[in-house]
């Protein structure tokens, strides 16, 4: 199977389309619009979004695609405020410009011109960060080519068993950093793990702020949470290959939505296998606004989790 399906002329000159329909909705992301304005404005980026989906999954996989994959109502739902929510709308369209014309250079260079297996061909996409993971899921209909077939190892099965360490000890209090691929969205907060009453180690983490950098003005925003509203989140899977390596799946519950993500990465450890540090990628999974990125977790001790203090930003 060819990994786009019709011609690469085309393939840009659609995709053109999308870019330019986008930059419209950017010209009225204006701070001085009302609220009924910009619920408006919300609607019809959901159906922008909807309508990219079905371009590109018609572009790389023949399908016909009616089912609505993207909703703005996350969007909508947020505790920001009315400046802050079109700030933040305009992040994210700029973010999705971003991502399309990164998919329009990789078509120029005939990247996808190739015959491949259309799983290679989606992961390329991903490894890429030319589109979304909600759209590469959308168009492909595969989870487990991104995200290096994590879904086919035994979930919740013998828990303890399952969680494979062997000599290292990931029991402990830690800060933590997330940054988006795109260097777009940082946030960071504490983490906290320890034995569930199975035997099995359950994470769980508090977001203590977040920051948005404009991508237009290249100006950060920063929003630190006041602690009794910090966001909540959890793991109660875990697993861990050769005492070097992790994943874990983790899950953030709102009024509206569950939201779940997965993380990779590496283990560092000291000398008597206390854990120093986790470094690695998160990848949100069904998220809307899309979050995916490197992650940094820091031991920490007693004093220092319950401070307010978190790990340096590195944003400027």
């Amino acid at each position: 199977m060819a990994t786009i399906t019709v011609t690469k002329e085309i393939a840009l000159e659609r995709i053109q389309e999308i870019i330019s329909d986008a930059r419209k909705l950017i010209e009225e992301c204006k701070p001085t619009i009302t609220q009924n304005d910009y619920r408006t404005l919300l609607n019809r980026y959901e159906t922008w979004m909807n309508s990219t989906i079905i371009v590109l999954a018609e572009i790389f996989t023949e399908k016909k695609i009616s089912e609505t994959f993207f909703s703005a109502e996350d969007i909508s739902l947020s505790e920001e405020t009315h400046s802050e929510k079109i700030l933040s709308l305009t992040s994210e369209i700029s973010n999705e410009i971003t991502k399309l014309e990164g998919l329009i250079k990789s078509l120029q260079m005939g990247i996808y011109s190739q015959e491949e297996n259309p799983t290679i061909v989606v992961a390329k996409i991903a490894r890429r960060q030319a589109i979304t993971i909600s759209i590469i899921t959308a168009i492909a209909g595969i989870i487990t080519g991104i995200i290096a077939g994590y879904l086919g190892i035994p979930h919740k099965i013998d828990p303890v068993k399952q969680q494979g360490f062997k000599n290292i000890s990931l029991n402990g209090k830690y800060k933590y950093l997330c940054t988006s691929f795109d260097g777009t969205y940082q946030h960071g907060g504490r983490i906290i793990v320890q034995k569930g009453a199975d035997g099995s180690l359950v994470l769980h983490g508090e977001r203590m702020w977040k920051d948005i950098k404009d991508t237009i003005t290249n100006k950060w925003h920063d929003s630190n949470f006041a602690e009794g509203n910090y966001l909540q989140w959890s793991s109660d899977w875990i697993y861990v290959i050769n005492d070097s390596k992790i994943n874990f799946e983790y899950e953030i519950s709102s009024q509206n939505n569950l939201i779940k993500g997965y993380c990779t990465g590496d283990i560092l450890t000291d000398e008597k296998g206390k854990v120093q540090s986790l470094t690695g990628n998160f990848y949100v999974l069904n998220s809307k606004p899309i979050l995916n990125g490197s992650m940094l977790f820091q031991a920490v001790n007693d004093s220092i989790y319950n401070t307010k203090s978190t790990l340096k930003k590195n944003h400027s």
